[in-house]
């Protein structure tokens, strides 16, 4: 599979467990790590991180251990790291300028936003570039 720069591909099994998980989450904001089998294979793994900001309802931050485990074995099992993904339960999805503020400097990955406030749930994938986030369109794909 082959993503193009306008595009974020992923499986419609990846898809439900990202919207299981932000929705199960709710009224606290979900967040966790988008995996894939290798660089331009579509995302089909949802790694679910706790949120451990003392404001979990409108922010979210990674539980340290939990991120060092997923990092860990995302590697072990030679995964590919794509990007991360967050929900908001009470907003559109889209960045908001917290969201920015939490970028890795030179993020290039997929950041991918569920909001849950909707019915069904909203996903919106977007690649950063040179510290900006730009919409990408969502591709379902059988693998």
């Amino acid at each position: 599979m082959h993503i193009e720069k306008d595009t974020a591909e992923i499986t419609p099994a990846a898809i439900e467990h990202l919207i299981k998980y932000a929705t199960e989450a709710h009224p606290l904001e979900a967040c966790g790590l988008l995996v894939s089998s290798g660089i331009g294979d579509p995302i089909d793994e949802i790694v679910p991180i706790r949120n451990s900001s003392k404001q979990a309802h409108h922010r979210f931050a990674f539980d340290p251990q939990d991120w060092v485990q997923a990092y860990f074995n995302a590697q072990k099992n030679q995964r590919h790291l794509v990007g991360f993904f967050h929900s908001h339960p009470m907003g559109a999805p889209v960045p908001s300028p917290t969201d920015y503020a939490g970028l890795p400097p030179a993020f290039a990955g997929i950041y991918c936003i569920v909001s849950v406030c909707t019915h069904p749930p909203q996903i919106q994938m977007y690649r950063g570039q040179a510290g900006e986030l730009h919409p990408l369109m969502l591709a379902e794909v059988s693998v």
